[in-house]
């Protein structure tokens, strides 16, 4: 039985040493690819950056907004501006937020995984008169932006990065000869849908494959796109994925 690795290339090998550590006999297959958006090739968002000053609160969405973000802040801000509050999405973005921008302080957090986790925050229920800067991929999570706009903030994005269809998947994915013993954990709708695209250009049915999908949304998701073994991982954590193969898929 082998479990696909699913993440992006630079947080699949991690992911991998954590599947192999179980006993799982896991094959790289990578269904994202994360590409940084240039501060040179996009003026907007080093302007945007340079008035860091000006915003009271920063929400980070992911790890790799941390990341991105952080290089970027350290390229143009010598000396941290004060003042400034810190949210994240899950306690793993947290923990990178704190590690790579420990002038921000204190970092809130929800221990779900997605936007409404964080929504549910008691500081972000009024935001009147309040400035922030959301720091995410391209066209990345409008729910949080749309909401708080709603309950009164002046808000902006810093787009970091792109999220693209790794060029080898389909060539990787006919090769692969998958069965229904396979087992396909995917981190996020939009892996799930490249994932399917490409099984698809490939004439692939995959339909029967045994995948795990983290929460509801991404679970009717893959109903729709006509899977039939179904497994709901509480959110789209690593520690969350490997639960539900120790729960569901028991070696």
């Amino acid at each position: 039985m082998r479990v696909f690795a699913t993440r992006p290339a630079v947080q699949n090998t991690a992911w991998i040493a954590k599947l192999e550590a179980e006993a799982w006999s896991a094959v790289a297959l990578p269904l994202l690819n994360i590409e940084a958006v240039s501060l040179e090739d996009d003026p907007s968002l080093r302007t945007r950056l340079l008035r860091l000053d000006e915003f009271d609160t920063l929400i980070f969405v992911s790890q790799n907004a941390v990341q991105f973000g952080a290089e970027a802040i350290d390229t143009l801000w010598p000396q941290f501006p004060v003042g400034l509050h810190g949210f994240a999405i899950g306690e793993k973005t947290a923990r990178a937020l704190r590690d790579a921008l420990p002038e921000l302080g204190e970092v809130r957090t929800c221990a779900a995984m997605h936007s409404q986790a964080l929504l549910s925050l008691p500081e972000l229920q009024d935001m009147r008169d309040r400035k922030v800067l959301v720091f995410r991929g391209v066209g990345g999570l409008p729910t949080i932006s749309t909401v708080l706009r709603e309950r009164g903030a002046s808000l902006e994005h810093a787009e970091l990065y792109h999220r693209r269809v790794p060029a080898s998947l389909d060539h990787d994915l006919a090769h692969l000869e998958l069965s229904e013993h396979d087992i396909l954990p995917v981190f996020s709708g939009e892996a799930l849908q490249n994932f399917h695209a490409a099984a698809e250009r490939c004439h692939l049915d995959v339909s029967a494959i045994p995948l795990i999908a983290p929460g509801e949304r991404v679970c009717d998701l893959a109903s729709s796109l006509g899977f039939t073994r179904i497994y709901r991982a509480e959110n789209a954590s690593e520690a969350a994925m490997l639960s539900t193969l120790r729960t569901e898929f028991k070696i």
